[in-house]
């Protein structure tokens, strides 16, 4: 079974600038990620992640600049929406969920159906060697694990 890019699009940033308050804290940021790719902002504190994380999740609008992700555009924000995941640095909730609800939650989210969930299931925990851990309680050192396998596999 394979695994196939949800999106079959590249997401495109060109020249993304955002000001607060009249100063600069994105400046003129492009990049592009192919589909099936995954990517991370990583950064000192105050460098702009979060701020550049809620452009790209529409819960900001930028000062200038194009997002686009085929014919979609940060123009639209309840479709922008459903073409993209975001894995937040804090997740509460997955503390106290297994390996395998944490994978089944987030299946939902993308709109796997049920049905279809355990098979692909199956074909993670052993493509990512995960056998052993899936239904163990997600702990802190697991997280960030968790959060790259659930970029790749979903």
């Amino acid at each position: 079974m394979a695994l196939k890019p949800r999106n079959k699009t590249p997401l495109v940033v060109v020249g993304l600038n955002k000001e607060v308050g009249g100063v600069p804290v994105i400046r003129g940021l492009s990049f592009h990620v192919n589909p099936g790719e995954s990517f991370a902002i990583v950064g000192l504190r105050g460098c702009g992640k979060t701020t550049l994380l809620s452009l790209l999740s529409g819960t900001l609008e930028p000062t200038s600049g194009t997002v686009v992700s085929g014919e979609t555009s940060l123009d639209n924000v309840a479709e922008w929406q459903k073409r993209i995941g975001i894995c937040p640095t804090h997740d509460s909730v997955l503390g106290r969920l297994t390996v395998r609800q944490t994978l089944r939650l987030y299946a939902s989210i993308r709109g796997i159906q049920a049905a279809d969930v355990e098979p692909l299931l199956e074909h993670v925990s052993l493509l990512l060697n995960l056998t052993q851990s899936i239904d163990m309680k997600v702990d802190a050192c697991r997280r960030v694990r968790m959060r790259c396998r659930r970029l790749y596999a979903w």
